[in-house]
């Protein structure tokens, strides 16, 4: 059986409907701003440097000090 920590399942189930959640609302009228794909960007670096902290956000999670 496969088991899955709920921290990783978590951090990414929020990031993804973060991103899906603005993706539609920028969508909504059927053309991109340039100021909606500098948000979009901006989301996926903003996931990349959480990435980057990984093994503290898990701690934190965790209750770890």
């Amino acid at each position: 059986m496969l088991q899955l920590d709920w921290r990783p399942l978590m951090r990414d189930s929020v990031c993804y409907a973060l991103s899906i959640g603005f993706f539609s609302w920028f969508a909504w009228d059927g053309k991109f701003e340039i100021h909606e794909s500098v948000i979009l960007l901006v989301l996926y670096i903003l996931y990349i440097v959480l990435m980057k902290f990984n093994s503290r956000l898990m701690d934190l999670m965790a209750g770890a000090k």
